[in-house]
């Protein structure tokens, strides 16, 4: 695994986009979605960036990228069309240890930006490492269309009582197997068709009974499972 899948905090994120052409802007469009702090710096603008940092009230520096711009960030998108500038600054990041993405040049990259399916909160972000980003989107495509439009009502719905099962059981197997099986069934349903009052009511009783059940408070022991052949067990 060359690259490292993580997710990033972005409340106290400082993120530098150099460049502000449609490549940059859809860069900027991504970040915007997130409560990083953005600057921009480039000596022509795009109409699509102007745009956005009129309405966000982004700071922008209509001018070449200077050495000192790197710095007070953690992040930084390259989005020109000088390689000349994109190697510069990527090594001038990495001698300062800054993260830094020169778009669409991965040898050039410190990080990759995923393909993603945003149905926040949930989010399901993929990589190919830049090997086969055809592949890539084709996957995302066939993800898109199996998950639930309306899958970010199950993930506030589980948010919002996650701390009460966690309360009522007392085990990580526990709350697994009663997630699993209110995921699984017609309160999930319920929590997609919008209908709340009903969910969080067949909720609160379905987890009084799997809290009051005996049965999942158990475990299970093998003991003499013979050869090993599956079918002696029953």
């Amino acid at each position: 695994m060359q690259y490292f899948p993580v997710f990033i905090d972005a409340e106290h994120l400082s993120v530098l986009i150099v460049g502000a052409g449609e490549v940059g802007a859809r860069k900027l469009e991504l970040i915007l979605k997130t409560p990083a702090k953005v600057t921009i710096v480039s000596p022509w603008v795009s109409d699509t960036v102007k745009l956005l940092v009129a309405e966000h009230s982004l700071a922008l520096h209509e001018r070449k990228f200077e050495d000192a711009d790197i710095f007070s960030h953690n992040m930084i998108f390259v989005a020109t069309d000088d390689p000349h500038v994109n190697q510069h600054i990527h090594d001038h990041a990495c001698a300062h240890n800054i993260l830094v993405n020169v778009v669409d040049n991965t040898p050039l990259c410190k990080f990759i930006t995923p393909s993603i399916v945003d149905r926040s909160p949930i989010i399901i972000a993929m990589s190919s490492g830049g090997v086969a980003p055809v592949l890539l989107r084709y996957l995302r495509q066939k993800l898109e269309s199996v998950i639930p439009n309306k899958v970010e009502r199950l993930g506030r719905f589980s948010e919002k009582f996650r701390n009460a099962v966690k309360s009522r059981l007392a085990t990580v197997t526990q709350r697994r197997y009663f997630w699993e099986s209110v995921l699984d069934g017609d309160i999930a349903e319920t929590v997609l068709q919008g209908n709340e009052v009903k969910a969080d009511a067949d909720f609160i009783q379905e987890l009084d009974n799997f809290a009051n059940d005996d049965h999942s408070q158990g475990e299970d022991y093998l003991v003499g499972a013979g050869p090993g052949d599956p079918e002696l067990l029953t």
